[in-house]
């Protein structure tokens, strides 16, 4: 089997943690690094390699950033009321 977590951790999350993650998800895909490169993500508690991640760099950030404004200058986000919850926190602040 693989990595024992702490009972508190759904086995569902535990499961979808076990999975290798070695790409991001820019614009809707999943897509690998534009360098290729991947890094070992090690979990601080157990100390351990658990899979490994795409390594972005600048290159993907501009590509994520512009994908995050097209979404939101074209898409539906602009024109979508907040949560109720969220403007309460506001309202507060």
């Amino acid at each position: 089997m693989g990595t024992q977590f702490p009972p508190q951790i759904h086995p569902r999350v535990a499961d979808f943690i076990e999975k290798p993650r070695s790409k991001m998800l820019i614009n809707g895909k999943w897509v690998n690094a534009a360098s290729g490169k991947d890094l070992s993500h090690i979990q601080s508690r157990y100390r351990r390699s658990s899979g490994q991640v795409a390594e972005g760099d600048r290159e993907d950030i501009e590509h994520a950033v512009k994908a995050a404004r097209q979404a939101f200058d074209h898409g539906p986000w602009r024109r979508m009321d907040p949560h109720p919850n969220e403007v309460a926190d506001l309202e507060a602040r």
